[in-house]
């Protein structure tokens, strides 16, 4: 298997070189083909000349393409995939690292799972302010570690069926630990476009309609949290999970698993209630939680915050 891994940068120049080179000095067997960096319409000088350096120094193995396109992360990947030469794609942010063993770790599981167009494995947040890591995202979420919990236990990779029931619950992987099939990329149309944000959970979704998905319980990834992501609204997230799920509600693959994508939305009006709510924003937090509650009628805990938002509690 020939791997491509593609990276979209934006703004990134104080952390692009990093990114590369964490792909570029990766340990083990798997066969990278390239390494792809999208410039995502970037017009600062920092990341114009970290792009430039790029081009010159490693003129063999990295790859530097324009979007020309939208904007956003999910159209710079987009591109990315269509250029992309590997049988397989991994995927890293331009301000993230890879361990040094993940795509060895991800293509051994794929060769054992030859059927399987997908991998994911587990991540660690790295915060830049003091170098520290958490540790395993998905085994220090009670959430993702109920679903997982047979892969931490036996140390072992975990085969999903078509986890579609599993990815709307929760996301088992994330964007910087997954590696996918070009082909399985291009049958389901790659990244969403329209989406600013939560393009990845649409995207695992349509990937779990079409193909089996393996978890390795192993940290491939560093996720960095440093002062231009630390603020991400939450609330911001939610609303976009609930456009993520609607956008695929009326694809007719997924006509079985309406009723687990309704109760999913209605959980998530509930949970937007309540972060209005607790801002003292109660006309939002009714509107939301009366969304849940058409969402999902026997949602007892929408009820509740309808209750709670009207008497201004």
């Amino acid at each position: 298997m020939k791997i491509s891994v593609v990276i979209p940068c934006f703004r990134s120049g104080n952390y692009v070189l990093e990114a590369v080179d964490s792909v570029l000095d990766q340990k083990g067997k798997h066969n990278l083909l390239e390494v792809i960096v999208v410039d995502d319409h970037n017009d600062d000088v920092e990341t114009l000349n970290a792009l430039n350096k790029l081009k010159a120094e490693y003129p063999d193995n990295v790859k530097v393409f324009q979007n020309i396109g939208d904007r956003g992360p999910g159209a710079a990947r987009n591109v990315g995939i269509e250029y992309a030469k590997g049988d397989w794609i991994a995927f890293l942010d331009a301000d993230d690292k890879y361990c040094e063993h993940a795509l060895d770790t991800m293509s051994k599981v794929s060769d054992e799972n030859a059927d399987c167009g997908w991998v994911g494995a587990d991540f660690s947040i790295w915060y830049d302010s003091d170098d520290s890591m958490e540790g395993s995202f998905f085994k220090n979420r009670p959430i993702t570690y109920k679903i997982l919990k047979e892969a931490y236990q036996n140390n072992k990779p975990i085969l999903f069926k078509k986890p579609i029931k599993e990815f709307i619950e929760t996301a088992l992987t994330h964007t910087i630990s997954n590696m996918v099939k070009k082909e399985l990329l291009d049958k389901v149309g790659g990244y969403d476009n329209s989406l600013r944000l939560q393009q990845d959970y649409n995207l695992y979704l349509k990937l779990a309609l079409l193909s089996d998905f393996v978890f390795v319980p192993e940290i491939c990834a560093f996720y960095r949290q440093h002062e231009s992501n630390s603020t991400k609204s939450e609330l911001k997230t939610l609303e976009w999970r609930i456009i993520a799920i609607k956008k695929v509600m009326w694809l007719e693959g997924f006509r079985a698993y309406r009723p687990h994508l309704h109760k999913k939305m209605s959980s998530i009006y509930t949970g937007i209630s309540y972060d209005y709510r607790k801002n003292r924003r109660f006309l939002k937090s009714m509107q939301n939680a009366l969304m849940a509650i058409k969402t999902d009628f026997l949602n007892y805990q929408a009820w509740y915050c309808l209750c709670a938002s009207i008497i201004g509690r």
